[in-house]
């Protein structure tokens, strides 16, 4: 008996040295993390959705949230921090819906992730002691594999107890006054894309409350978006431009777009500057060999 048993082994064991152990990969996982040191009496209880794609490189993540209580009603507000996010653009900025009681999102990131991190934060203020529960009702990830494999993942609910929260420690907790960062401004065009037009792609960042939506001004004309990119009306480009970032904060931040003709400039004194460096450099050099030869 043992005698079979131990050959069963070995043949197993040289079948999967022969055709090799089968690749096995994981879901990306999604679940809520409390955040320590803010659950605490008179204080808003914070809780982090987070994602851990395990290995894999992501770049854009999809979902809807259930907030459930257990009779209580307890909750009074709710409110959606994405400061600190791996997603930096918002095709659906995180959305409480009191009606439904869920938390609708969708964003992507522009070099994508494969380390754990932040989707974003949920701040829940309670007017009395109750019971929350979080889950996710559905979602998807996508691959950052440039033809949007979507990827499975897998999802675990969590069950907090809610404090009341005193007013005055709900301000001093959600307090944000610095304004949005700007990580980038480009104009650029392509054939491919909005029938040729030149086009402004812009990201900024606000690792506290998040970017809530940006103003872009053209020509004292202004349009609001949540996007990170606007087709310029004036296809000349020589009208005013500006982008305006705010955060859920109310905090805000505002770039310049140059002109043609202010790229042209900058770029004419760049090359002044090299050029007065590098004859300030050959004189030295041949002030220098005098001196030496003296």
């Amino acid at each position: 008996m043992y005698t079979k048993t131990f050959s069963l082994i070995v043949l197993v064991i040289c079948t999967l040295a022969v055709f090799g152990v089968p690749n096995v990969t994981l879901a990306s996982d999604v679940f809520f993390k409390v955040v320590s040191g803010d659950v605490q009496v008179d204080a808003p209880t914070v809780i982090e959705l987070r994602i851990n794609p395990e290995g894999k490189n992501l770049n854009a993540v999809e979902g809807t949230i259930l907030l459930s209580e257990e009779s209580t009603n307890a909750i009074s507000k709710v409110t959606i921090e994405t400061g600190g996010s791996v997603l930096g653009l918002w095709a659906e900025v995180p959305t409480y819906s009191v009606e439904e009681k869920t938390i609708r999102f969708s964003g992507g990131s522009f070099s994508g992730f494969n380390e754990e991190g932040l989707l974003f934060r949920i701040r829940i203020t309670a007017s009395k002691a109750g019971i929350a529960k979080l889950s996710l009702l559905r979602g998807s990830a996508y691959l950052n594999d440039g033809l949007g494999t979507e990827d499975t993942i897998s999802a675990r609910s969590i069950t907090v107890a809610l404090a009341p929260s005193n007013p005055s420690q709900l301000q001093s907790a959600s307090v944000d006054t610095s304004p949005p960062k700007f990580d980038s401004v480009v104009v650029s065009r392509d054939e491919s894309v909005y029938d040729g037009k030149y086009f402004v792609s812009f990201h900024a960042t606000d690792d506290i409350s998040g970017i809530s939506h940006y103003v872009v001004t053209e020509n004292e004309i202004s349009n609001e978006t949540t996007e990170g990119v606007y087709v310029l009306q004036n296809q000349d480009r020589d009208t005013r431009v500006v982008i305006v970032a705010y955060d859920n904060a109310g905090n805000s931040r505002a770039v310049r777009v140059p002109t043609p003709f202010e790229w042209l400039m900058q770029a004419t004194l760049l090359a002044v500057s090299l050029l007065a460096l590098i004859a300030f450099l050959a004189y030295r050099l041949r002030y220098y060999k005098k001196a030496f030869k003296r």
